[in-house]
């Protein structure tokens, strides 16, 4: 189903509920989308207006009654238009910032680390116990003692987490550098570090790197530019 095909059941009501919700969040946070959506409908109020005044032309001979029907479609025509408009407005000034996102993120996602299940309990997995057991300047001291980039990320978010962000920050931009990882977090920490101190212009650029270079975290925020 192409865009066109998409929108216009969705304005015809053919959509599953699941299918609207879809709809409306990809309007959400699609401009191009959004543009799209704006476009259909203005285009089909010009289609319906056009009709309109044809049968306008006619009616004009017939009685009046018939000239306030027209009028009174035309208004209806021009609120629905309004009100898609409005709509999309609105929903586009109650989407989360980006900082009440990363917020959430670290909230929702960096509360706890992964832990192994085996007997074995080493530096770095008593450190994460710790910060589990939200004891972060304990598991920081463990993870700064420690030379593998795990300890580096995770002391770096420990720090996050007792905002002691020039910490955070200092651990984050090693971490960024680190060329040997697979999947390296610390553009992307860094940019959420950024976002808890409200610099966002600094975290603004950070997430366009990320997304232009497909790193950790391109699009768990939804930021775009």
């Amino acid at each position: 189903m192409n865009d066109l095909e998409y929108i216009d059941n969705y304005f015809a009501n053919r959509l599953s509920s699941e299918d609207k919700l879809a709809f409306e969040q990809r309007l959400a946070n699609d401009a191009a989308f959004a543009e799209e959506v704006a476009f259909y409908a203005n285009t089909k109020a010009l289609e319906r207006e056009k009709v309109l005044s044809e049968k306008h032309a006619q009616w004009n001979k017939k009685p009046s009654g018939t000239v306030l029907n027209f009028r009174l479609l035309s208004a209806g025509l021009a609120a629905t238009l309004l009100l898609v408009i409005g709509w999309w407005l609105y929903v586009q000034n109650t989407k989360p910032d980006l900082e009440t996102l990363a917020n959430n993120y670290v909230k929702e996602n960096l509360s706890t680390l992964p832990v192994k299940m085996d007997a074995k309990v080493d530096s770095l997995e008593l450190g994460k116990q710790m910060y589990n057991d939200g004891k972060y300047l304990e598991a920081k001291a463990i993870f700064d003692k420690l030379s593998e980039s795990k300890a580096l990320e995770f002391a770096g978010l420990s720090a996050l987490k007792v905002k002691n962000y020039a910490a955070a920050q200092k651990a984050f931009e090693k971490l960024a550098q680190d060329t040997d990882l697979i999947e390296n977090k610390g553009k992307f920490y860094l940019a959420l570090t950024y976002l808890q101190q409200s610099k966002k212009q600094k975290a603004e650029v950070l997430l366009a790197e990320i997304k232009k270079e497909g790193l950790f975290g391109a699009d768990l925020l939804g930021f775009e530019k």
